[in-house]
């Protein structure tokens, strides 16, 4: 079975557990429809999402499809799916050279349900830095609303204020990991739409210029989002609802990343069917232990500098993290 295959079922796997209670549809955009049958409005196969500015163009990035920009390799970087062999990008900020122009883009889809009245909601999304941008901020959010929100003009500011948000002043630069944001709110009651983006103006942003790269844009590759409704009583995503002692069981830990030489990985759940695999960026296998240990050290010191992926099968399930040789 190819590496595609592996990440594609690992995929499935973890949504039938992760995102059994999800209240979002198609939360890895791995479901799609023919490209013949795009919708009008971007970012278009992805079933369930669209751009609720008619103008601006969120993408859908797929392994081995003609109908996207490519995995890991794009022209806006380099960066595996978090699960699956899709994620999502938009532009969340645009050219700070004078004058300015802001290029706003989000990404809506509606819910399963309409979120209920002063119910408690754990809310999350993995984003990564296109690291071909110039430029990272730390404006990111998600909005819910009881209608698809808009704005006046192209690539426009929604001017709402989210119920999720990255913190103010946590520059968003790391282009190697999937970060997570995430956060809990008592909804209002009625929100049948997520949408997710930047929505502080431009003169509240905190930006950071990578100067290696000239686009003078910021960018983020998107993955895995959930919305679930918390326990009663429960106002915080890790109380009671599962979602620590679920991420516990399935990941698995790599340090120090980057690594010189040696690697260590620790894994929370292991078994006689379990096995580890590494890949490099062209796809090929460089390492294998078909019997995994809770802890095990990997001499990586033969391997050149660069980006590799670590595959862990375990039982039924497979897991996939990035890390990285320098030196």
């Amino acid at each position: 079975m190819n590496l595609r295959a592996k990440i594609l079922i690992s995929s499935l796997i973890l949504s039938a557990k992760v995102y059994s209670q999800n209240l979002v549809p198609n939360p890895s955009f791995e479901d799609t429809i023919p490209c013949s049958q795009w919708p009008s409005t971007p970012p278009g196969p992805i079933t369930y999402w669209f751009a609720p500015i008619f103008i601006s163009t969120p993408d859908w990035f797929a392994a081995g499809t003609i109908c996207s920009d490519q995995t890991p390799s794009n022209i806006l970087g380099f960066q595996f799916p978090r699960t699956g062999i899709a994620y999502a990008g938009f532009a969340a900020n645009g050219n700070y050279q004078p004058p300015p122009f802001s290029t706003r883009e989000y990404i809506s889809c509606q819910l399963t349900q309409p979120l209920q009245q002063n119910k408690s909601y754990c809310v999350g999304f993995y984003i990564s830095r296109a690291e071909k941008m110039k430029y990272s901020l730390d404006g990111m959010g998600a909005y819910f609303s009881t209608d698809t929100p808009t704005c006046a003009g192209n690539f426009c500011l929604l001017q709402y204020t989210p119920q999720i948000s990255n913190a103010t002043g946590n520059i968003l630069s790391d282009s190697i990991n999937w970060v997570l944001i995430s956060g809990s709110f008592i909804a209002s009651g009625g929100e049948k739409f997520i949408t997710i983006g930047n929505f502080v103006p431009d003169s509240l942003n905190s930006i950071d210029s990578i100067s290696i790269w000239t686009y003078p844009h910021s960018y983020y590759y998107i993955d895995d989002v959930y919305v679930i409704e918390l326990p009663q009583d429960s106002t915080s995503c890790f109380d009671g609802v599962g979602v620590e002692e679920i991420k516990k069981e399935e990941e698995f830990l790599l340090f120090p990343n980057p690594v010189s030489n040696e690697l260590s990985v620790i894994c929370y759940q292991v078994s006689d069917k379990s096995s580890m695999t590494i890949y490099n960026l062209l796809g090929e296998k460089v390492y294998e232990q078909e019997t995994l240990l809770p802890k095990t050290e990997i001499n990586l010191s033969s391997q050149p500098e660069g980006i590799y992926l670590l595959t862990l099968k375990n039982k039924e399930k497979i897991f996939s993290q990035k890390f990285i040789i320098s030196r």
